[in-house]
């Protein structure tokens, strides 16, 4: 994972800005690895997609993330810190089109894994469960009962409920869920984790940092933008002190 220089961290909230968030995640990872193509990074499991988003967070901002949560039933709120190292379940190889099979009931399942391409075809969906459905739809490759080809709408519920299991199994960086207990009434529950949420936050703050660097130093100096960025970040430091002193 390539480490981006300040002007291209701007250049790169510039740009997500009017993206879709799943496009953007996308944009992002392909400032890191020039040696892919937005194609091939589309083409990822959710899961290898989140690996990928979590080198780019430790790389670019650290192994500590902050974060929080509301209690639903209280209604407080708690803050908690977290590392990238809890949240990376181990490293796998990319799975670019595998295809896995399931067997059940007299059903013979085949199906790949979801990626950006399958999200975002879900996300033009209002309705959540027909979201869910077609990306199901998609990643079902074949299916046949006792030999009879069958669509996902022919399929028991159960078998479905098996299917989505098996997705999870195959891909367990791509849903991620943190046990939460509220101090205050002891309430229990979980939240999804969201990388693509924390490294997009990371990186807005960072580029309005440098913009607010690149003001300061500007109006003091009546150096360009391109000139404050490429000082060394402690020299930059050093001349902001002496600015804001």
């Amino acid at each position: 994972m390539r480490i981006l220089a300040d002007a291209e961290i701007l250049r790169l909230w510039e740009q997500g800005q009017s993206q879709h968030p799943l496009d953007r995640l996308l944009t992002i990872l392909l400032a890191g690895l020039p040696g892919k193509s937005r194609q091939e990074l589309a083409d990822l499991s959710i899961g290898d997609r989140d690996r990928l988003l979590l080198d780019f967070r430790e790389n670019h901002f650290g192994e500590m993330l902050q974060a929080y949560g509301v209690c639903p039933a209280c209604r407080a709120r708690l803050e908690f810190s977290l590392e990238t190292a809890q949240l990376r379940l181990g490293e796998m190889p990319e799975r670019n089109g595998e295809e896995f099979s399931l067997t059940l009931s007299g059903c013979e399942l085949t199906y790949r894994l979801p990626t950006s391409r399958d999200l975002a075809a879900a996300a033009a969906l209002a309705d959540l469960q027909e979201a869910r459905e077609l990306v199901l739809r998609r990643c079902l490759v074949g299916a046949s009962q006792n030999g009879t080809p069958s669509s996902l709408e022919d399929l028991p519920e159960e078998v479905v409920s098996d299917l989505i299991e098996a997705l999870s199994r195959q891909d367990p960086q791509a849903d991620i869920s943190l046990a939460m207990h509220c101090p205050e009434c002891g309430h229990l529950w979980e939240i999804l984790f969201d990388i693509g949420l924390f490294v997009w936050t990371d990186l807005m703050l960072a580029a309005r940092r440098l913009v607010r660097e690149v003001h300061i130093l500007a109006s003091a100096y009546g150096w360009s933008e391109a000139e404050i960025l490429s000082l060394p970040p402690a020299r930059r430091q050093a001349y902001l002190d002496l600015v804001l002193a």
